[in-house]
């Protein structure tokens, strides 16, 4: 069993993973998202509100897409994942 401050130091180091991990990725904003999409900004973060996008990451105060995870969301037919029963979304 470990101690709280090797469970913290856990948590830390993963979390340090994850933010390296994405910062490695091409991210997009809503305005980039919707120039690739052919959509209006607006419709991006209607879509992100009702959760028919890919979870967007937080940097701050930044929401940001990752690239990769948008094109495999297009090349699945860009289903509606609201259906797939997940709630979690970044802020605007």
């Amino acid at each position: 069993m470990q101690t709280p401050q090797e469970t913290l130091h856990h948590r830390a180091r993963q979390a340090e993973q994850t933010r390296e991990r994405i910062l490695k990725q091409r991210l997009l904003s809503a305005q980039e998202l919707a120039r690739e999409l052919g959509v209006s900004p607006r419709s991006i973060w209607q879509w992100r509100d009702s959760g028919r996008l890919p979870k967007p990451v937080r940097l701050g105060k930044l929401v940001r897409w990752i690239a990769d995870d948008i094109e495999r969301w297009l090349a699945d037919g860009a289903p509606d994942l609201s259906k797939r029963g997940s709630t979690r979304r970044a802020g605007r």
